[in-house]
């Protein structure tokens, strides 16, 4: 017999955007999801149970790093009032949110395309 898989017990994009949106407000330095590294422009989506970061598939477990100010980040990340879907899904499913302090992390180089809508060549 198989487990029932339901929405509230998987990781939706939402989640993610979620984190990523609490660290960004932490004014984190550079945050990768799965070593996709987040920019300004990095689509964080979701069709179906798939999640894609950059255009790119990625899978559980999601594991998100930051550089900056760890004591702010771990602050807001610790907040169960800023993340309370996330808290009350951990509490109630198999959701597993754990934070972890290091005291060195490298983040990758953004690899994904860049798409830029309005550039123009201004010669002087």
């Amino acid at each position: 017999k198989g487990a029932l898989v339901t929405d509230a017990s998987l990781v939706q994009a939402s989640d993610i955007r979620d984190v990523v949106n609490l660290l960004n407000a932490a004014s984190a330095d550079a945050i990768s999801i799965n070593n996709q590294r987040i920019i300004a422009t990095s689509p964080i989506s979701s069709v179906g149970t798939t999640i894609l970061v950059n255009n790119s598939l990625i899978a559980p477990p999601f594991t998100i790093s930051a550089v900056g100010d760890t004591e702010i980040m771990l602050q807001r990340l610790l907040n169960e009032s800023l993340l309370p879907e996330i808290y009350a899904r951990r509490e109630k499913s198999n959701i597993v949110f754990e934070i972890y302090k290091k005291n060195s992390l490298t983040i990758p180089i953004y690899n994904s395309d860049l798409k830029v809508n309005y550039l123009n060549l201004v010669e002087g």
